[in-house]
């Protein structure tokens, strides 16, 4: 399945209430609610088959804010990421038109290690030199504040 940066995957868009999300994928195996001091409260829905997780976050009035994908099925632009080596990772994403990949030097942690497309609003996560997950973001406007809803 194409992961469409900005919008979402398939009939999955960002902006999309909890309801929306669950009427198009079922129901998730697990919701979580997580809430951490200092932080938005924000909801949870993973789908284990699927290979994916899908973030409603208070800040956004509970609209899909964020999805990260684990399974190998999902590709940007017709490339498979997941399960890649860290090696491959820029020439892949250059492959998917994707020409702004940094290792972000904010991650403290040396492994795992999180490469970031600021353009693309994507985040490529990788684990013992192995990718193994993706995160997408919808796109903020130029005050890097308010999220422009594909919707």
């Amino acid at each position: 399945m194409e992961i469409k940066p900005h919008i979402g995957f398939g009939k999955v868009k960002f902006g999309q209430s909890e309801k929306e999300v669950t009427a198009i994928l079922g129901k998730p195996s697990l919701r979580e609610k997580n809430t951490a001091e200092d932080e938005p409260e924000d909801i949870t829905l993973e789908y284990d088959e699927q290979g994916i997780d899908l973030l409603f976050s208070a800040d956004d009035d509970y609209r899909l804010g964020s999805v990260t994908f684990y399974g190998r099925e999902f590709s940007l632009n017709g490339v498979s990421f997941i399960g890649s080596k860290e090696s491959e990772l820029k020439a892949k994403a250059k492959k998917a038109g994707i020409s702004d990949l940094e290792l972000d030097d904010e991650f403290d942690e040396e492994n795992p290690k999180n490469y970031v497309s600021e353009s693309k609003g994507i985040l490529f996560w990788i684990q013992d030199d192995i990718l193994d997950a993706i995160s997408i973001l919808p796109a903020y406007a130029d005050n890097g504040d308010d999220v422009i809803w594909p919707l």
